[in-house]
């Protein structure tokens, strides 16, 4: 509903007065919480909106928990947009915002864009029961990265997001470097982070120094102070606050998209995340990351535990309630 939002609803307007197909599909929570909300926004500019399980008196539908999570655009069939990034002022460095950040965004071309386009239309139907057209062929490889689109959600038997994630840490042999800006793992997860960190892998984790979340700091700190008994390492990252997530590991392999590595992406929130084996794109994020990582500073365990008690109380309360958080 800021200037941004509004300018990009101008843009969807055109397009679709132009005769563009266009659809969006919003988080039927999530646009609760902004003022003004989008979906009359983009209606205003006669574009095609609906939301994703919008809470609901009659017939009751109060699942405020199921939100769907990604972050997606496809275009023509031809190129798709994925990573962490919404849309609003905050994201723009120059322009006058209270909560400033920054955040990371990919665009794909080549036959992902298919596996994309097939997420927002199975979202789409879900929200709508409007079956979109398939609008990617059998498109032409466009580089010499290897890459799939993995959605997890509630809906899911198993927990795709978490064993890929365990899976890049059983199969790490030298380095596994995390960026998030929230931190509440599952004790799976733990377990294998430690794990790898014993065996010799360089298991690095860089989080903001301040999220807009005070209560995921805190349960993130606990944890922190918990999982600094093995030879993991952790960076906090000054201002402005990173919302950027992704993993790269060894050299060769990286996995970008929505979920934060936290418990409510991995399991109660619907995500997608593309996975890539690719060194030129693993190479860039590792450069980014040894960037951020040189200009953080690295979280210790007496660190932690020399704050005063009220505080680690505090992050301990957080820290139990953070399944929920």
């Amino acid at each position: 509903g800021d200037e941004t939002g509004r300018r990009f609803a101008q843009a969807l307007g055109l397009a679709q007065a132009r005769g563009v197909q266009v659809r969006v599909l919003v988080d039927g929570v999530g646009e609760l919480l902004w003022r003004p909300r989008g979906a009359p926004l983009l209606r205003k500019h006669g574009v095609r909106v609906a939301r994703f399980f919008p809470p609901k008196l009659l017939p009751p539908m109060l699942h405020i928990n199921l939100r769907n999570h990604r972050k997606l655009m496809v275009v023509d069939g031809r190129c798709a947009f994925t990573g962490g990034m919404n849309i609003g002022d905050h994201h723009f460095a120059g322009r006058n915002s209270g909560r400033p950040s920054s955040d990371m965004q990919f665009q794909i071309r080549g036959p992902a864009v298919g596996q994309l386009a097939q997420v927002f239309a199975e979202d789409w139907q879900q929200s709508t029961q409007e079956v979109l057209e398939p609008v990617c062929g059998n498109q032409a490889p466009a580089g010499a990265a290897w890459c799939r689109a993995i959605t997890d959600g509630p809906n899911d038997r198993i927990d795709r997001l978490q064993m890929l994630l365990l899976a890049a840490l059983a199969n790490a042999h030298h380095r596994v470097h995390i960026m998030t800006p929230y931190f509440s793992p599952t004790p799976d997860l733990v377990g294998a982070m430690q794990s790898a960190a014993l065996r010799g892998v360089e298991v690095c984790v860089i989080l903001p120094q301040r999220s807009d979340q005070p209560w995921m700091d805190a349960a993130a700190r606990r944890w922190m102070m918990q999982m600094l008994e093995y030879p993991l390492r952790f960076y906090l990252q000054p201002a402005p606050f990173a919302h950027t997530k992704f993993l790269v590991m060894d050299g060769y392999y990286t996995q970008v998209g929505s979920a934060n590595l936290d418990t409510r992406s991995l399991r109660l929130n619907f995500e997608l995340v593309l996975e890539t084996y690719d060194a030129e794109l693993a190479g860039s994020l590792q450069k980014h990351f040894d960037t951020v990582r040189s200009g953080s500073h690295e979280v210790t365990r007496d660190e932690l535990r020399s704050r005063p008690l009220a505080r680690r109380l505090l992050d301990s309360a957080c820290w139990l309630f953070s399944p929920y958080l």
